[in-house]
């Protein structure tokens, strides 16, 4: 059996997140300002630069917490008794799992143009994606009453800094920085792609923390030992 500490394993997430950040503005500056882009003869600023919509170190990254996360709020989804709210909870894994793949190849920057040709208006990917999203929310919302307040808190917490930099930062640096090559658009990116790093980190924790309480996850292999549940049922909510 494996023992995940969850507390410390999401601070080293956030911690990667934040060095990944950092490098990805030490290998810009070492390009804009130092002129390097080879070390031994190969070149490293793709895979480290976080601006880069492929191919790159934080996208993997960010897109591998993604796939996590979906997987875990699939396994809450496998303990809840009841199927309607079981296929709930599956409905939001998927959406994690979507968004971890748009993450790797960047589908939600193509819908500015597939919105456009479908309905003749030009608007922001996120002004479909948004509906899209608070439809699915609205129609699972009852999958929130499974679990304990704090665990709310803690998925709400989570999803809040996601958003802060999915759309928060991303309306402002489109509206302020549009020049791709300006300081100011570097700087904004970075903290985008961060605060979403460290938004779907505290995702993990939350769902981490609703499967084991006492911190500590365990994971069995070969085994069908019942492992305790903490997600209340339909017949169980208060």
């Amino acid at each position: 059996m494996f023992i995940l500490p969850v507390h410390r394993t999401a601070t080293w997430l956030l911690l990667a997140a934040v060095g990944l950040v950092a490098v990805s503005a030490v290998a810009i500056y070492a390009r804009d300002e130092l002129g390097i882009t080879r070390v031994a003869g190969v070149t490293y600023l793709q895979i480290l630069r976080i601006d880069r919509e492929v191919n790159n170190l934080p996208s993997w990254y960010s897109s591998s917490l993604l796939l996590i996360g979906g997987l875990s709020i699939a396994a809450i989804g496998a303990r809840v008794p009841v199927r309607g709210l079981r296929m709930r909870w599956c409905a939001l894994a998927a959406l994690l799992v979507v968004m971890s793949i748009d993450e790797s190849v960047r589908l939600h920057e193509r819908l500015d143009s597939l919105v456009s040709n479908i309905v003749g208006l030009r608007m922001p990917w996120f002004v479909p994606a948004g509906i899209l999203v608070m439809a699915l929310l609205t129609a699972t919302r009852d999958v929130w009453r499974t679990v304990s307040g704090g665990d709310r808190r803690r998925f709400a917490q989570g999803a809040a800094v996601f958003a802060a930099g999915s759309v928060g930062v991303e309306v402002i640096y489109k509206l302020v920085a549009p020049e791709a090559e300006s300081l100011l658009h570097y700087a904004l990116v970075h903290v985008e792609e961060g605060v979403e790093m460290c938004g779907v980190a505290l995702l993990l924790r939350a769902a981490w923390l609703t499967m084991a309480p006492d911190g500590r996850l365990a994971f069995s292999i070969g085994h069908d030992e019942p492992v305790p549940s903490t997600v209340r049922s339909d017949s169980t909510r208060r």
